[in-house]
Protein backbone atom coordinates (compact mmCIF):
# COMPACT_ATOMS: atom_id res chain seq x y z
CA UNK A 1 0.00 0.00 0.00
CA UNK A 2 2.85 2.51 0.64
CA UNK A 3 4.22 1.66 -2.86
CA UNK A 4 1.25 2.42 -4.50
CA UNK A 5 0.68 5.90 -2.38
CA UNK A 6 4.80 6.54 -3.29
CA UNK A 7 4.00 5.84 -6.73
CA UNK A 8 1.07 8.16 -6.96
CA UNK A 9 2.56 11.31 -5.29
CA UNK A 10 6.02 10.62 -7.63
CA UNK A 11 3.32 10.68 -10.50
CA UNK A 12 1.49 13.51 -9.54
CA UNK A 13 4.46 15.65 -8.94
CA UNK A 14 6.27 14.75 -12.46
CA UNK A 15 2.60 15.99 -13.90
CA UNK A 16 2.90 19.13 -11.95
CA UNK A 17 6.56 19.59 -13.00
CA UNK A 18 5.41 18.86 -16.77
CA UNK A 19 2.73 21.30 -16.07
CA UNK A 20 5.27 23.66 -14.47
CA UNK A 21 7.64 23.79 -17.94
CA UNK A 22 5.29 24.02 -20.37
CA UNK A 23 3.60 26.98 -18.83
CA UNK A 24 6.93 28.51 -19.06
CA UNK A 25 7.62 27.67 -22.48
CA UNK A 26 4.30 28.89 -23.57
CA UNK A 27 4.99 32.50 -21.36
CA UNK A 28 8.37 32.56 -23.04
CA UNK A 29 7.37 31.60 -26.41
CA UNK A 30 4.61 34.79 -26.00
CA UNK A 31 7.56 36.85 -25.16
CA UNK A 32 10.18 36.64 -27.49
CA UNK A 33 7.60 36.11 -30.54
CA UNK A 34 7.92 38.84 -33.12
CA UNK A 35 4.95 40.61 -34.52
CA UNK A 36 3.56 39.06 -38.32
CA UNK A 37 2.57 41.26 -40.93
CA UNK A 38 4.56 43.50 -43.36
CA UNK A 39 6.16 46.90 -43.10
CA UNK A 40 4.19 49.85 -45.11
CA UNK A 41 5.95 52.86 -45.13
CA UNK A 42 3.23 55.73 -46.52
CA UNK A 43 4.70 58.73 -47.92
CA UNK A 44 2.35 61.64 -48.45
CA UNK A 45 3.20 61.69 -52.30
CA UNK A 46 2.56 59.33 -55.42
CA UNK A 47 6.47 59.11 -56.04
CA UNK A 48 7.94 57.23 -53.47
CA UNK A 49 9.96 60.23 -52.59
CA UNK A 50 11.59 61.42 -49.01
CA UNK A 51 10.79 60.21 -45.77
CA UNK A 52 7.42 58.73 -45.11
CA UNK A 53 4.61 59.91 -43.65
CA UNK A 54 3.86 56.99 -41.36
CA UNK A 55 5.13 53.36 -41.07
CA UNK A 56 2.73 50.88 -39.81
CA UNK A 57 3.31 46.78 -38.92
CA UNK A 58 0.18 45.86 -41.35
CA UNK A 59 -1.06 42.27 -40.82
CA UNK A 60 -3.10 41.92 -44.09
CA UNK A 61 -2.55 43.43 -47.62
CA UNK A 62 -6.03 44.62 -48.33
CA UNK A 63 -8.21 47.39 -50.72
CA UNK A 64 -9.82 48.43 -47.23
CA UNK A 65 -6.71 48.63 -45.49
CA UNK A 66 -5.20 50.91 -48.45
CA UNK A 67 -8.51 52.89 -47.85
CA UNK A 68 -8.08 53.63 -44.63
CA UNK A 69 -4.72 55.01 -45.03
CA UNK A 70 -5.26 56.73 -48.01
CA UNK A 71 -7.99 59.01 -46.01
CA UNK A 72 -5.43 60.12 -44.14
CA UNK A 73 -3.57 61.93 -46.85
CA UNK A 74 -5.37 65.09 -48.83
CA UNK A 75 -6.31 64.74 -51.78
CA UNK A 76 -5.77 60.86 -51.26
CA UNK A 77 -2.33 61.22 -53.14
CA UNK A 78 -0.01 58.42 -51.54
CA UNK A 79 2.62 55.96 -52.24
CA UNK A 80 3.08 52.89 -49.88
CA UNK A 81 6.73 50.83 -50.14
Amino acid sequence: MKTIRHLRSRWILSLLGLSVIFLGIYKLNQYLTLPHGLIGKYDANPYWYGNPRYVTLDSEISSELLKDHGEKFPENQFSVE
